[in-house]
């Protein structure tokens, strides 16, 4: 059982785009501005081992608890109309997974080894903006849709491979690999003037679903101490998917 925390606390450096005041191009600035900087990180590892005379297994838990005690910051771009704007500092999140490695040998020459993973990630931190609607009373064109993002991403892991050692110089193996990003957050659509004081400018959220699967088949022989010749097949497929779009 292992346990982390972590404070930090000052400032770091980061670019502003201030948004257009009073609603013309001109009025445009990127600053480089100190924000204010006040983490909390929380990890926790817990596991459990198993060693046998012919297999080993490992179950373990992995927490992360990030928390940002501030939620926004406000700085003046204009100057001499004492315009103040406000910036989202970064959101708290927090990480649950949960990860079952083993292995297991049938024979002096033959081995499997896999693991298994499943993990979900979310955030759900309240939007910073400033709260007027354009020209003059921030960026949004439209009110924002949704308060927070209530974003959520599932990720699933997994891999086997066998290998068994045929005769003293030939190797053979097969390996599969899994892996899933799933993001189930809403996509919603969210009307804003661009920071150059264009039109309106009308954008979803994407939250797309990566698939991927890996498979190989190897062989390796040995010619001698020096040299050995090795061919493989892989197959590679990775599917990609947006499970809503907003309209």
């Amino acid at each position: 059982f292992e346990f982390n925390h972590l404070d930090q606390s000052g400032a770091k450096l980061q670019a502003f785009g201030s948004y257009p005041y009073p609603s013309t191009v001109s009025s445009q600035r990127i600053s480089i501005l100190p924000m204010p900087t006040n983490y909390r990180t929380e990890t926790v590892n817990a596991a459990v081992n198993w060693v046998g005379d012919r297999g080993h297994a490992t179950a373990a838990y992995f927490g992360s608890f990030f928390h940002d005690n501030y939620n926004v910051v406000q700085f003046q771009t204009f100057a001499g109309a004492n315009v103040m704007q406000t910036m989202p500092t970064y959101p708290s999140n927090v990480l649950h997974q949960l990860n079952l490695n083993g292995g297991y040998a049938f024979s002096a020459r033959t081995k499997m080894a896999g693991g298994l993973s499943y993990g979900y990630n979310s955030q759900n931190t309240m939007y910073g903006y400033d709260s007027g609607l354009a020209p003059k009373g921030g960026p949004m064109v439209v009110a924002s849709p949704t308060a927070s993002l209530n974003g959520s991403v599932i990720t699933t892991h997994a891999d086997l491979k066998l290998t068994d050692q045929t005769t003293k110089d030939l190797a053979l193996s097969a390996g599969l690999k899994y892996d899933d990003r799933d993001n189930h957050t809403a996509s919603n659509m969210y009307s804003f003037n661009a920071i150059n004081g264009a039109d309106t400018t009308r954008y979803p959220n994407t939250p797309l679903r990566v698939k991927k699967w890996q498979g190989e088949l190897a062989g390796d022989y040995r010619i001698d101490a020096k040299q050995k010749i090795r061919l493989a097949y892989n197959h590679d497929q990775t599917d990609r998917e947006c499970n809503q779009y907003a309209v």
